[in-house]
């Protein structure tokens, strides 16, 4: 028996090499056989790579996006790659939601508005009127003691500003 090894390239880089964009700071969600929600990625990620396949179309997607206020992001959306009947489209979510996709499609979202988990807020980043507030270095010490994980169920009650909060879920 002779077993002959092609190498070949995947769908992430044919699309960028197509679209000649870089992947540098790309966050790769799959949705292969899975069924989650991809707005946590493209808001805390200024670019986007969805692998997906079955019940999620690239239009559904791009829909789901739309309600969830982000119609304004960028989307690439690779259909068919490498195939004869190969399409790329390029739009924003909304723009692209009106199109009909087959099952043989990846996406890259652009997001420049993308929220840096990484970049602490300040006590002014909070509306607040009246409302006491738990102070900037109150909020990142009781982080760093809590040290919350991906899988904690965490309450917060009696949420004035939701400082805590939104720092909380910020950390994840």
């Amino acid at each position: 028996m002779i077993v002959e090894k092609v190498v070949g390239i995947n769908c992430l880089q044919y699309l960028m090499s197509k679209t000649n964009l870089s992947y540098e700071t790309i966050k790769i969600v799959s949705l292969h056989g899975r069924d989650k929600s991809i707005l946590g990625a493209v808001s805390y990620s200024p670019c986007t790579f969805i692998l997906k396949r079955g019940q999620h179309k690239g239009h559904t997607i791009c829909q789901s996006l739309v309600e969830a206020g982000l119609g304004q992001v960028m989307v690439t959306i690779g259909e068919n790659l490498s195939l004869e009947d190969e399409r790329i489209i390029a739009g924003t979510a909304e723009d692209l939601s009106k199109f009909i996709f087959s099952d043989l499609t990846v996406l890259l979202i652009e997001n420049p508005q993308y929220v840096n988990k990484d970049i602490n807020f300040n006590d002014e980043d909070f509306k607040r009127d009246s409302v006491a507030i738990t102070k900037e270095n109150i909020r990142l010490i009781t982080l760093g003691k809590l040290q919350i994980k991906p899988k904690d169920i965490i309450w917060d009650i009696g949420t004035g500003t939701g400082s805590m909060a939104i720092e909380m879920a910020k950390s994840l």
